[in-house]
């Protein structure tokens, strides 16, 4: 993970503290189609609720990835069905090129 995307991450936890609903965050700074990948466990799990918010709002179509480790190793205490009809993938399945940053 680049410094860049430490400081991006740091922007986006600030932002959700504040009651920012990442939605309107998305559609303020005109991302149509994010992709939130998850690393460590601090932001996987960060990253997982942004995605999940975005996810319930329906107004932007987004993709939660990891780059390490299993979908099923997801611990948020949701049935494995809702993660699996959610669009979470793993990231080599992806084209990063395909996704707003």
């Amino acid at each position: 993970m680049t410094e860049t995307d430490e400081r991006l991450i740091t922007q986006l936890r600030d932002c959700f503290n504040a009651g920012y609903q990442f939605p309107q965050y998305c559609i303020d700074n005109n991302i149509k189609k994010p992709l939130f990948v998850g690393v460590d466990e601090s932001q996987k799990n960060f990253l997982w609720e942004i995605y999940a918010q975005i996810f319930y709002d329906k107004r932007i179509d987004a993709t939660f990835a990891l780059l390490n480790g299993e979908l099923r190793n997801i611990k948020l205490g949701l049935p494995n069905i809702i993660i699996s009809a959610m669009n979470a993938k793993n990231f080599s399945e992806l084209n990063p090129a395909d996704y707003d940053k």
